[in-house]
This record gives structure tokens, C-alpha cells and sequence, in this order.
């Protein structure tokens, strides 16, 4: 169990920064949900309910954003298989999720089933800068023929003009990045185009017309050598022919 709950929170640390939501940020928070059955649920007793405010700052903001990320987890390391499935992917589970001022009592945002993965609210939030956020995991399989999952969440708020500075920097960011790209390829242009190119190809051509004339002078050495060593027999067979004739061969008069 405790191995089970260790690579679950080792996951979370890893996969959450990927979706954008770093565990680390004060406007993020981090928690699980437990499976509900709905034939036992009561909306004052099991919902988990928060409260997520906006700094003095930004109280007159009216848009803000809400990021969720959900992520489906059994309570226990089994193959689900073997048991029938998960109430989940059975479709007998849901995460219902509602968005609340806290001071009008309105229903600003609601979903009976917030899906897995990452999932963007937008809504317009007004003067009130506190927003309750209730959560409810409910179980509507009463047969106990499936496994019910944990839901590990991680919510995110943010403004349009948090969003705005932040896409902002990653803008700059990327412009640094192309500014380095770009002075990188006038660098080697210059390389290419200028006096150190012309050097290079000097310095090659020299090269070049240096291991021609090696090859060159190897080749006639190499026939200055054969033509010397086969001489000498050539020389010898011609003045046995001509003053003895031809080896082995004996006069009629013997």
C-alpha cells in the first residue's frame, strides 16, 4: 500500500508540471477526492468543498481561469480486469464539480462529470474576488461488481491578465531564442563568406595539389622500378640468343 501511494504522489510530482501546474505554485492546490456511493450521499456531509481567492490586486478582474487536472487512480496496486473493471470506464462514476460565490450564493459554473486530463473553466467572477469550488466523486453502481478510483486533482487560478503577463514571457523567451538562433547563423555566414572561408579553400587547394604530385611521382617511381628490375633479363636472353642461340639447342656437327 504504502509502495502504491509512493509511485502515485512520484507521478503526480512528475506528470503535473508537464500540464502546465506546478505543485510548487501558491495558486495551485493539490488533493484526492474519494469515491462516494451516490445511494449514500449527502451534498452537506461528503462534497470537499474549498475556497480559492484572488489577491487585493486583482479583485477587479472580472475573467479568471480555472485549470483543472484530473487523474483517475486505484486505491490499491490489482489488475482491474480481474474485477469486472472500473466503475469509470464503466460509466458508473463520475466527478461532479460546481463553482460558487460565496457572498450571492450564485452558481457561477457546474459539470456532472469533469472528464480526465486537463479541462479550462472560464467565467466571469464579477466584483467578488472568493470563489467556493465543490468537488463530489460519486459511485452510481450500488453492486459492489466493479473497483471505484480515487480522482488525485490539482486546480489552478488564474486571471486573464496573469495569463497575459505570462504568455508575454514566454514570448520574450522565445524571441531571446530566436535572436541567439539568428546571431549564430550570421556567425556562420560570415565564416562561410568571409576571409576565413577564402583560407580554407587556399589551404585545401594546396592540400589537394600536394597529394597529386605525391601520387604522381609514386607512379613513375613505381614504373622507373619495374622497367630497372625487369631489364637485366631481358638484356641477358637477348645476347645468349645472339651469340649462342637459343639455350639447350645443339649443333648438327656435335
Amino acid at each position: 500500500m504504502l509502495y502504491c501511494v509512493w509511485v502515485i504522489l512520484l507521478y503526480w510530482r512528475l506528470i503535473a508540471p508537464v500540464v502546465g501546474l506546478d505543485n510548487g505554485d501558491a495558486d495551485t492546490l493539490n488533493f484526492k477526492v474519494e469515491p462516494v456511493k451516490y445511494s449514500n450521499y449527502d451534498s452537506t456531509y461528503d462534497r470537499f468543498c474549498f475556497t480559492m481567492e484572488l489577491s487585493p490586486t486583482e479583485e477587479l478582474t472580472s475573467n479568471v481561469l480555472f485549470t483543472f487536472y484530473v487523474l483517475d487512480v486505484l486505491p490499491f496496486a490489482t489488475d482491474a480486469g480481474r474485477f469486472g473493471g472500473t466503475s469509470k470506464s464503466r460509466g458508473r462514476q463520475a466527478l461532479h464539480m460546481s463553482i460558487k460565490d460565496p457572498i450571492s450564493g450564485n452558481l457561477l459554473r457546474s459539470t456532472r462529470n469533469l472528464k480526465s486530463g486537463v479541462t479550462h473553466v472560464e467565467l466571469n467572477a464579477g466584483d467578488s474576488h472568493k470563489l467556493d469550488v465543490c468537488l463530489a466523486n460519486l459511485v452510481y453502481d450500488s453492486s459492489w461488481s466493479s473497483l471505484d478510483i480515487w480522482e488525485f486533482v490539482a486546480v489552478q487560478l488564474k486571471t486573464k491578465e496573469q495569463l497575459a503577463w505570462s504568455k508575454l514571457g514566454s514570448l520574450q523567451e522565445e524571441y531571446q531564442v530566436q535572436q541567439d538562433v539568428d546571431n549564430c547563423m550570421n556567425k556562420i555566414s560570415h565564416t562561410i563568406n568571409g576571409e576565413i572561408f577564402q583560407e580554407l579553400r587556399s589551404t585545401e587547394t594546396e592540400h589537394r595539389n600536394i597529394n597529386e604530385s605525391l601520387c604522381n611521382a609514386f607512379v613513375i617511381t613505381l614504373i622507373v622500378m619495374i622497367a630497372f628490375i625487369s631489364s637485366p633479363p631481358v638484356i641477358l636472353a637477348y645476347y645468349c640468343i645472339k651469340y649462342k642461340g637459343f639455350p639447350g639447342v645443339r649443333s648438327p656437327r656435335a
